[in-house]
């Protein structure tokens, strides 16, 4: 990887928040009920972005692939390369950086009957040259039965 570089490698729906695994069928029961389900984020960054403490945006995004309105609220955190509270770690000896995040998303936020994706986006500040993106698998939300 270029030591100037962050790049998405993974992102995916899981059923667990720790040490979760990608959930092929990621099937949610939305509506009055709260059930959660994980986003986990994974994205590698080159030696030189951690050592600067590289700041940038995480932005989380949702689709209907089927035609519907997701209610989902879009999630915008500041974060730096390197700074392990935003998920990174550091691969020695002088080998870039790795993050590895999960995020809890409720699935009030999705009306029932519907696919959607989640879709994820690194943005580097103003002038860096930075964009990263990529979506989640496709998950369904099921109506309260």
């Amino acid at each position: 990887m270029n030591t100037n570089d962050i790049c998405l490698t993974r992102v995916f729906t899981t059923n667990s928040p720790v040490g979760g695994v990608l959930d092929t069928t990621p099937n949610e029961i939305g509506g009055l009920t709260r059930n959660t389900f994980w986003f986990t984020i994974e994205a590698e960054a080159g030696e030189n972005m951690g050592a600067l403490l590289a700041t940038y945006w995480l932005i989380v995004t949702a689709t209907s692939t089927t035609g519907g309105n997701p209610g989902f609220v879009r999630i915008r955190r500041q974060e730096r390369v390197g700074f392990g509270g935003d998920g990174w770690t550091h691969v020695l000896p002088n080998l870039g950086w790795r993050k590895s995040q999960t995020i809890a998303v409720n699935t009030t936020q999705f009306p029932p009957d519907e696919g959607y994706e989640l879709h994820v986006r690194i943005v580097g500040l103003a002038g860096s040259g930075i964009l990263c993106k990529l979506a989640s698998n496709e998950f369904y939300v099921f109506p309260v039965p």
